[in-house]
């Protein structure tokens, strides 16, 4: 049989492809928000599962139906934080957690204890966090307000986190040292933080 092909003009309506770089972000700022979000369009993954099963650790209320409600909590509590296989998961979440003030004990599993972490954890001591190991992670302490300085070449992750955390923190300046990768991963954090009404400032 042949078919024949011609051609015409598209039209119609499709549902663009969930995002779950945008999904792990908007879940994250709606558990640290002043009052609840309701998230439409986040289709469920390890990866995505491992950021929500962390933020309902810390104390976040999560209903999931054919939405997902999030009741942010009010006070974060301690916890084991078992971040999958998802290495944004664990960069968004230390960095998070440690502004968030606590005791936290970071796992997973797979390869994600080999992921490179310590710009980042190098970072969190420097505002007064405490950390033990290379993985699992420990932690211990707040993350205060201040200006910091961390390498943009490892992971962009590193900045998401630590961009994440600001709002929980009283405000951060990060001062990017080297070239910044994947800039358009900070990009999609800036914009779902502005989604929340976090004014982000950025310069050269």
């Amino acid at each position: 049989m042949n078919a024949v092909i011609e051609r015409a003009e598209l039209f119609g309506r499709v549902n663009a492809v969930p995002s779950k770089s945008y999904a792990h972000r908007i879940l994250i700022c709606s558990a640290f928000a002043d009052r609840p979000t309701e998230v439409e369009g986040v289709v469920p993954s390890g990866d995505v599962n491992a950021t929500l099963g962390c933020l309902a650790a810390m104390g976040a209320e999560i209903r999931q139906g054919d939405k997902f409600v999030i009741n942010p909590l009010k006070h974060a509590k301690n916890a084991v934080l078992d971040c999958g296989e998802s290495g944004s998961t664990l960069r968004f979440m230390l960095a998070v957690a440690a502004a968030a003030g606590g005791e936290y004990t970071f796992t997973g599993g797979g390869r994600l204890g080999d992921r490179p972490n310590g710009p980042l954890l190098a970072v969190l001591e420097s505002g007064g966090v405490e950390t033990r190991g290379t993985f699992p992670i420990n932690m211990k302490g707040r993350l205060s307000s201040g200006v910091y300085e961390i390498d943009g070449s490892v992971s962009s992750q590193f900045i998401s986190g630590l961009l994440l955390a600001a709002p929980l923190a009283g405000g951060l300046e990060i001062r990017i040292k080297d070239r910044l990768l994947s800039q358009n991963y900070v990009n999609i954090t800036i914009d779902v933080m502005k989604m929340f009404g976090v004014d982000v400032k950025r310069t050269e």
